[in-house]
């Protein structure tokens, strides 16, 4: 699925096709995406696990960021977490970070924040509080290492 993203320069409405991948879409050609028109992509770089906690890298992550770069379409990354301390988003941030090392990541990396799996999941009993701060302690890393940090979630959040 594409998304169109809106802006206005000079007082004229513009809009731009982008994507957003992981492994679920499986093997993607690259080449037919930019040929597409595709001008972005967010792919998923991981996430951390809903029940250990462990940090996960996407499985298509380097293929994606590879296939994107090759073919001249803008790279942002997201991250989907489960932390349940400042200190665990803070330790998702420098994930990103060192992961993102051999990129050129021009869009923003996005927190990308879910509801628990099942009632079983780390965060099920946090408060908005906690993941106000998680948000934030997430967000300044990304921004002091020098990128856009952006936050992703559903309508009722």
């Amino acid at each position: 699925m594409h998304r169109e993203v809106e802006y206005v320069k000079s007082g004229k409405t513009l809009s731009i096709k982008g994507i957003d991948v992981s492994r679920y879409q499986k093997t993607i050609e690259w080449d037919k995406v930019a040929g597409d028109g595709v001008r972005f992509a967010f792919v998923r770089l991981g996430y951390r696990g809903y029940d250990k906690g462990k940090l996960v890298m996407d499985e298509l992550f380097e293929e994606n960021a590879k296939g994107a770069a090759k073919n001249g379409v803008a790279l942002g990354v997201y991250f989907v977490t489960q932390a349940v301390s400042v200190e665990e988003a803070i330790e998702e941030a420098e994930y990103v970070l060192d992961a993102i090392k051999p990129y050129n990541v021009s869009w923003p990396i996005v927190l990308d924040i879910e509801d628990a799996a099942s009632q079983t999941a780390r965060t099920v009993a946090l408060s908005k509080a906690e993941r106000t701060d998680h948000a934030i302690a997430f967000c300044e890393t990304i921004q002091e290492a020098g990128y856009t940090p952006m936050l992703y979630s559903n309508i009722r959040w």
